[in-house]
């Protein structure tokens, strides 16, 4: 298991390095390569090479206003869209987006594979569920709640690298 992760931040290197560090992220055996700059700017997205990647990520700012995030993605995906990038066949380019209502903006600069995940529009529709169906927000809490719950965790010897797909079958 392992490839290779480019994190392209506006932040310092130090700084996102210290972030990693505190969250304490696996990256399970993958080679992390963090690089400064703007994923609006070509040349910067070149240095991370976004144009031979199989996936990309464009996460949305959470320390600023939806819109605000929803627009700096918007520059993104402009130009993803403008040099026609990632170019690798299968690639498969992953958005956040913020605003329920700029999701269709988002999809009309798909040129590929590219799903737009929405924190809100999955809460709203999860919510607009429990509504209807008796007993499903009860099913919520108890699948997504921590009450009772307790997690075990054991190394064990010859499943690095595995994924839970590769573990079932």
């Amino acid at each position: 298991g392992g490839g290779a992760i480019v994190v392209l931040a506006p932040l310092p290197k130090p700084a996102v390095e210290a972030q990693i560090q505190e969250r304490q992220i696996d990256f399970r055996n993958s080679v992390v390569a963090i690089r400064s700059g703007d994923a609006h700017v070509k040349e910067d997205l070149e240095r991370v090479a976004v144009p031979s990647a199989q996936a990309v990520l464009v996460l949305a700012n959470a320390d600023t206003e939806e819109e605000d995030a929803d627009s700096r993605t918007l520059r993104v995906l402009l130009t993803l869209y403008s040099q026609g990038w990632p170019k690798a066949e299968n690639a498969t380019l992953v958005v956040e987006c913020c605003l329920v209502r700029n999701q269709r903006l988002f999809h009309s600069l798909a040129r590929r594979t590219m799903q737009v995940l929405s924190i809100q529009d999955f809460v709203g529709e999860l919510l607009a569920e429990s509504s209807r169906e008796n007993g499903l927000s009860s099913i919520m809490h108890l699948t997504l709640g921590f009450e009772g719950d307790e997690f075990y965790l054991a190394e064990i010897e010859g499943l690095s690298g595995w994924t839970f797909s590769e573990l079932l079958f």
